[in-house]
């Protein structure tokens, strides 16, 4: 296991880059594990897999006791114009997770973005989360971690179902269904309540695609 501490992220991600640069350093990297803060509190989210990440998950929910995830903050992520220590070696065909806290992010660089801030319980989550898939990935065949891609969201931090990506159309497909037929059994006789009730599934997909 080889811990990095990388500077010069938000400059061009020029330590992680410098890293891998090495052909030795790439070489023996198998996969990587990146942890983020974006805030000084809150739960550690896995909120990046690689491509592939059906069997990266699946050690996930093997490996750690409390689950902070879900397949929609990737989605939300992709969106972002941001990019952490984990983007180089994803380049590269590295298998990775990535982790962030993101609680308080008005203190994010700001006076109040200091060390006595910061809620050592995620500091402590984040650790948990890194020894636990590390020791995992210690023991796995890392060439067998690549596969298709899952949807999951984790239930209290205590389930964390998963199905396969082909699964996400049906079942929002299912979704807007029972919410238009529980806008329909609900309306009322004003035709405009029941024209938002009809519409109100309709709204709800355009939210999701702005």
């Amino acid at each position: 296991i080889t811990v990095l501490f990388s500077d010069g992220e938000e400059t061009g991600l020029l330590g992680a880059a410098a890293y891998l640069h090495d052909p030795q350093m790439r070489a023996q990297t198998g996969a990587m594990i990146n942890v983020e803060a974006r805030g000084n509190s809150g739960p550690s989210l896995l909120f990046q897999t690689s491509p592939g990440d059906e069997k990266l998950v699946d050690l996930y929910a093997r490996a750690s006791t409390h689950y902070a995830t879900s397949s929609l903050y990737a989605e939300i992520y992709k969106r972002l114009p941001n990019d952490t220590d984990l983007t180089p070696a994803l380049q590269a065909g590295i298998a990775g997770y990535n982790f962030a806290f993101i609680g308080n992010l008005a203190h994010y660089h700001t006076t109040r973005d200091r060390l006595e801030n910061i809620d050592p319980r995620s500091v402590q989550q984040h650790g948990d989360n890194v020894v636990a898939v590390a020791d995992a990935l210690s023991w796995a065949n890392l060439d067998d971690l690549k596969g298709s891609d899952a949807i999951y969201l984790d239930i209290l931090g205590r389930f964390l179902p998963r199905l396969p990506r082909d699964w996400a159309l049906p079942l929002s497909l299912a979704c807007f269904a029972i919410v238009a037929l529980a806008g329909f059994i609900t309306r009322e006789t004003d035709s405009r309540r029941g024209l938002s009730a009809f519409l109100a599934p309709l709204l709800l997909i355009a939210g999701c695609l702005a």
